[in-house]
């Protein structure tokens, strides 16, 4: 079985502002076979946007009528007031695999390291 690969779209993010939808395109032409996107949650009244300004809706029609699958989703742990809005971005992408993270600074110190672990622990 051949295996296929995704791009983490992040990688080419500064194409994609200039250019979603092309750059997108010009993805799937390469040939990969998914993606893994980023979701931005802002405020209660802004909708949920992929990187910059695109709204999650549009950008996940895209990536499929492309014929790209969405393999994982990178977010914001979802913890805390966000929380549902984050899982529900998530599951409206039809992809089940959530990835987070933190910074180089979350670990600095062990307070940090501490504090960090507390909210994954959540």
């Amino acid at each position: 079985m051949v295996k296929q690969i995704g791009l983490q779209v992040w990688s080419v993010r500064e194409r994609m502002k200039n250019d979603f939808a092309g750059t997108i395109k010009e993805v799937a032409e390469m040939g990969y076979a998914g993606v893994e996107i980023d979701v931005v949650i802002g405020t209660a009244a802004e909708e949920v946007k992929i990187f910059d300004g695109v709204a999650l809706k549009e950008g996940v029609k895209i990536f499929h009528d492309l014929g790209l699958e969405i393999i994982s989703v990178y977010a914001d742990p979802p913890v805390g007031e966000n929380s549902n809005k984050i899982l529900a971005a998530v599951a409206s992408t039809g992809c089940d695999k959530l990835v987070t993270g933190k910074n180089p600074e979350d670990f600095a110190t062990l307070n940090k390291i501490s504090e960090t672990c507390e909210l994954y622990n959540h």
